[in-house]
């Protein structure tokens, strides 16, 4: 993977999350590249021809190393913009011959003291910055060249005249000087306006010397620029912390060095600058305080913003979040993460691929970072260098996130898992995780074995992650199971047995876990009080609570993969059934019950949508339409009424209008986090505007997609952390639990059976939040 093109944001003097940019080449060419006989570009340690090439680069003994910085991007605009200015006033030179000004206006310096100034050696020299020639001088506050300048014009006594300055324009062949860059206003003003009277010139005078205090780059803020980086470094690192998504055990390695991260920040490694960014980047999605990733947007408060502000706020989010990706990969790829094999490079590449997964549909990126990571730590298992007690301790730490991630891949990219079925032994002994064994103990008994407390006795925080971090094994094990059966070595294959049957058996499976699931949500909700251990963390049960959820949609996800893969036009070429069946038959009966299921899940989807509305991070709706995006067509399949041609058979498995108002609200919300739901909004709305005769009888020609009706209501995305609770009581009115016990809440399978009555919801929709951003007027005619 190339990461030549990746996107990298301009560093900042200080930056605490971007480093410099600095280039170290060598006095000759790498061996490689001279027994090639190309060009190479001598970068240490590596060119990048080796690099691109991915092989190993060396230059041999005695080659002598220079460290050369880039100047950065802000320095180089400088020096264009100067540029620019030069050749506007020699063109200005050569047309006309300007007048003598000698107004107060007019900001002059004896010749003999630029000589003296020139001749300075405790002067500091500038060049390149004001056209071609160069100036010295010590300008106050400043070392970068740009002066700082008090808003006055200077006085015009004892220096140069006006003739003078205009004269040093009216010869083209000479090299334009431009002398003190506080002679600059004055210059541009005699250039342009050599005959304009002294009042206006005194007003243009005033104007030019307040616009130079203006913008990045003024004084104030390239001196605030360093200690403005690293307080943004610093929110977003805690706000990382109040993301579900920190729990994950992906990131726990990363979360438990976040104290010496934040005391460090300007002395870090590349391993840990890369845990910075990757940790900044969940924060940075989960971050209510949108106003510091530069997201505050006059207008949006009232809603008179017009409609693509509003796909603004998504957008320059998912810059931010993609560009300390990119930036987290560079760090990665450059400061030698991947080659090189350590517990504290794997900690930072499964965290990096863990937050891929998290933004990539189709997680192909993703896959190169988890490949290594799985090689590396599997190298490590091996190495001799690491005694038993290290090596136990890792595969505790990250042998299940690893299981976990490369579940997700192999069921979405439908491709074979990376880790064998031989070596699933090696990441889960001594460990304890259990490899899911569906002819063994039921998931329902081990999460009851595992909540079980003596009398009297509060449940500890451990056994509450051991329980989640369980259902999600479980949960990966089907995705697991659903690759192996679709990329098998059997699939495809003249006179191979039919797997039909084994997805048959799969959707049982789907529903014994699906039901494990509620289950335990149920039991975590009726939790009155946070766990011991987990003081300092408000929102621990709220968390624990979207992780279980987090756990169902991922059994929503295989639902609907399951149902893509049924659907495929070439399912029958090499694939038979039982002797004397008939496959197609089979697989219409197949096609019809996925069909049912995928419905099912939907309602489901937009029940969990409005649960997330109403949790502490609400940042995780974002994650629920991504994941939604793995059945294209669910918006039309959403809208399906009974007896449309094609739609829903019974009311059973339609979504309702309550349902439809769910997934707008949380689309609205959605928005507020990436540009990408703005389309499914689209599509939704534009839908139910198309089947309202009450809508269609006002007369209105506008569709608005963020428009929602009076009797709905959206919520905030901004929580303060502040007045955080410590308890579940927002769950408590729409969980109605008959006990504490986990065995006493009876499955709930996510298609009945046909005897079945049809199951209620067990939440029920409370009274929600006003967003803090109203929705525009008319969002069609915004151009979505």
């Amino acid at each position: 993977m190339s990461t030549a093109q990746s996107i990298r944001p301009a560093a900042v003097s200080g930056d605490a999350v971007f480093i410099h940019d600095e280039r170290r080449t060598t006095n000759k060419s790498c061996f490689l590249c001279r027994e090639r006989r190309v060009r190479c570009d001598r970068t240490w340690p590596a060119c990048k021809r080796c690099s691109k090439r991915r092989e190993d680069c060396h230059y041999g003994p005695g080659v002598s190393v220079e460290t050369k910085n880039d100047p950065g991007e802000s320095v180089r605009v400088a020096e264009l913009e100067a540029k620019l200015a030069a050749v506007q006033a020699q063109l200005y030179a050569t047309q006309k011959e300007p007048s003598s000004y000698t107004g107060s206006g007019h900001l002059q310096g004896t010749s003999a003291s630029a000589s003296s100034s020139n001749n300075d050696p405790g002067g500091q020299r500038h060049s390149g910055l004001f056209g071609t020639g160069s100036f010295s001088g010590s300008v106050s506050g400043s070392g970068s060249g740009i002066g700082s300048y008090s808003g006055k014009p200077p006085s015009s006594s004892g220096g140069r005249s006006g003739s003078d300055t205009g004269a040093a324009y009216t010869n083209p062949n000479q090299p334009i000087s431009m002398g003190h860059p506080e002679e600059l206003p004055s210059t541009i003003l005699q250039t342009i306006l050599p005959q304009a009277s002294s009042q206006d010139k005194e007003v243009l005078m005033s104007f030019l010397f307040g616009q130079n205090k203006l913008g990045t780059a003024s004084l104030d803020s390239r001196l605030a620029a360093a200690q403005l980086a690293q307080s943004l470094t610093l929110h977003l690192l805690d706000a990382s912390q109040y993301c579900c998504c920190s729990k994950l055990s992906s990131f726990r390695a990363l979360t438990d060095k976040l104290p010496y991260l934040k005391a460090n920040l300007s002395s870090l490694s590349p391993v840990n600058q890369a845990a910075v960014a990757i940790l900044c980047a969940i924060g940075a999605r989960g971050s209510p305080h949108s106003a510091l990733l530069g997201i505050d947007i006059p207008g949006l408060a009232n809603g008179t913003a017009p409609p693509s502000v509003y796909l603004t706020v998504g957008a320059r989010r998912e810059n931010a979040c993609r560009a300390l990706a990119d930036r987290a990969i560079d760090l990665c790829w450059y400061g030698r993460l991947i080659k090189e094999g350590s517990r504290e490079n794997l900690e930072v590449l499964v965290g990096l691929s863990a937050l891929l997964i998290l933004d990539e549909v189709q997680p192909r990126k993703s896959r190169f970072i988890l490949r290594n990571a799985t090689g590396m730590f599997e190298d490590l298992q091996r190495s001799d260098d690491l005694d038993q007690r290290e090596t136990l301790d890792m595969r505790q730490t990250l042998a299940s996130a690893l299981f976990r991630d490369d579940a997700v891949h192999a069921a979405q990219l439908n491709q074979p898992p990376l880790i064998s079925s031989f070596e699933l032994e090696e990441y889960f002994t001594c460990t304890d995780q259990r490899i899911p064994d569906f002819g063994g103990p039921q998931l329902s008994a081990i999460l009851e074995q595992q909540l079980r407390t003596p009398d009297g006795e509060p449940l500890s925080l451990e056994a509450l992650e051991r329980a989640v971090n369980t259902v999600s094994v479980w949960v990966c094990f089907c995705q697991r199971t659903f690759a192996r059966i679709t990329t098998g070595r059997w699939f495809r294959r003249p006179r191979a047995p039919s797997a039909l049957g084994d997805l048959a058996t799969l959707w049982r499976q789907i529903d014994t876990v699906h039901s494990s699931v509620q289950r335990l949500q149920q039991f975590i909700v009726a939790l009155t009080e946070p766990p011991p251990g987990s003081e300092g963390d408000p929102y621990v049960l709220d968390h624990y609570v979207l992780l279980a959820v987090r756990a169902d949609t991922r059994l929503i996800d295989l639902v609907n993969l399951m149902h893509k893969f049924l659907m495929r036009p070439d399912l029958l070429d090499g694939w038979g059934g039982p002797p004397g069946a008939n496959p197609v038959e089979i697989i219409q009966r197949m096609r019809i019950e996925s069909v049912m299921r995928v419905r099912k899940v939907l309602k489901l989807s937009a029940f969990y949508a409005q649960l997330y509305l109403q949790s502490q991070d609400k940042h995780v709706v974002h994650h629920l339409f991504m994941q939604l995006e793995l059945l294209p067509s669910w918006t039309f399949l959403a809208l399906q009424r009974v007896g449309s041609p094609g739609g829903p058979t019974s009311e059973e498995f339609e979504v309702t209008p309550e349902e439809l108002e769910w997934f707008a609200m949380g689309l609205r919300l959605a928005v507020y986090y990436t540009p990408r739901a703005a389309v499914r909004l689209h599509e939704l709305t534009t839908g139910q505007h198309r089947k309202s005769s009450a809508v269609s009888s006002t007369g209105s020609s506008a569709t608005p997609a963020l428009y929602h009706s009076p009797n709905s209501k959206l919520v905030s995305p901004v929580v303060s952390y502040a007045n955080a609770s410590n308890n579940n009581a927002q769950y408590a009115s729409n969980l109605q639990n008959s006990g504490a016990a986990l065995g006493s809440f009876p499955p709930i399978s996510i298609l009945p059976q046909a005897d079945e009555e049809p199951l209620q919801l067990q939440f029920s929709l409370d009274d929600l939040q006003h967003f803090d951003i109203a929705p525009p007027p008319d969002f069609v005619r915004g151009g979505v």
